[in-house]
């Protein structure tokens, strides 16, 4: 089966669409391995780990402490693949649909210079001075003045730009996807925070958000740790990742404060990485860790599902589903 499209080359077969999904984030975390890569050699991990017999614990480590002429050769011809059509921008096709697959936006927040990847450059210095161990500063704030990710959207409108059209970007592709094949999960909902809809979010993101569209879709400024509208379920993604253990506690429990029982129908709908779910070839597991690591520079961690289910439990959730998605991605029903 394939995506139709208006142009031939643009068509993408639904079963390459999951791995071609995947590989353009593994590619774009190309450059959080290569500082990962130079912070160990940095911390000498390498030598710690020979001077221990060739095996060794993170104890152990810590405790160690460680020629033709251009115009002779054949002329190649370029192809797009299936995640290089995942980057032709929206303009460039008349296809609606082939338009709401552009994840260049995306690509484009994660290799950003200023704010990926140079953040990286300071991993060693940060793992050295406890920044793994503390939560007073994390590896984006030392690059940034003290200043988080959040407050920078609020000075910076070139990054909050960045970042607003990658989630745009994202959101569009995922649910996409979640709608084609997990639609079922939405079946019987009434109304949902994030149909009738309440889109919550920060003030620097509502006020610059599409006008009135006839009460389909309500944008409401807030904090989610504050408060969340009241609806039949809470739609929250790529979210907890950017948060520890604590920051998800809080949020989910004002997400079961805003949804009605579970006899009623009312569920918490989280789609982010469950490390572990989804295809287990190399490159998705790869890419789990690679996420990991990028969502620790901002204080976040992705999580393994016992580590999901702890925070469900404590947040006073009494049951949860896991469906995997595109991959690389998972849709979690969480029920009060």
């Amino acid at each position: 089966m394939c995506c139709r499209s208006s142009m031939g080359e643009l068509m993408i077969n639904t079963e390459d669409l999951p791995h071609a999904y995947v590989e353009i984030f593994h590619h774009c975390f190309g450059h959080v391995k290569s500082m990962a890569l130079r912070c160990a050699d940095g911390l000498g991990i390498p030598t710690a780990i020979h001077r221990r017999g060739g095996a060794a614990t993170v104890s152990d480590l810590i405790a160690n402490m460680i020629g033709l002429h251009p115009s002779k050769l054949p002329e190649t011809v370029y192809t797009l693949t299936p995640s290089s059509r995942l980057l032709v921008a929206a303009a460039a096709d008349d296809d609606k649909a082939a338009g709401s697959r552009d994840m260049s936006a995306m690509l484009r927040l994660l290799v950003r210079p200023s704010t990926a990847v140079s953040v990286f450059f300071g991993l060693e210095a940060w793992f050295r001075d406890g920044g793994a161990t503390t939560t007073t500063t994390t590896l984006f704030e030392a690059a940034h003045g003290g200043m988080s990710p959040w407050n920078l959207t609020k000075e910076d409108d070139s990054y909050n730009k960045a970042l607003s059209d990658a989630c745009v970007a994202d959101s569009g592709f995922t649910m996409d996807a979640v709608l084609r094949e997990r639609g079922e999960i939405f079946r019987g909902l009434g109304s949902l925070v994030d149909v009738k809809c309440r889109v919550l979010d920060l003030e620097q993101v509502v006020s610059k958000a599409p006008g009135a569209d006839g009460g389909v879709v309500d944008f409401v400024a807030g904090d989610m740790f504050e408060s969340i509208p009241s609806a039949d379920a809470v739609l929250i993604k790529n979210v907890l990742d950017c948060w520890a253990d604590d920051d998800c506690i809080k949020i989910l429990r004002q997400c079961k404060k805003a949804i009605p029982s579970r006899e009623a129908g009312g569920k918490v709908i989280i789609i982010n990485t469950v490390v572990g779910y989804g295809a287990q070839d190399a490159i998705v597991q790869e890419t789990h860790v690679l996420f990991d690591i990028y969502m620790m520079r901002q204080g976040g961690i992705e999580r393994e599902e016992h580590e999901w289910k702890r925070i469900f439990l404590e947040a006073g959730f009494s049951d949860y589903k896991i469906t995997p998605i595109l991959g690389l991605q998972s849709i979690v029903e969480v029920a009060p």
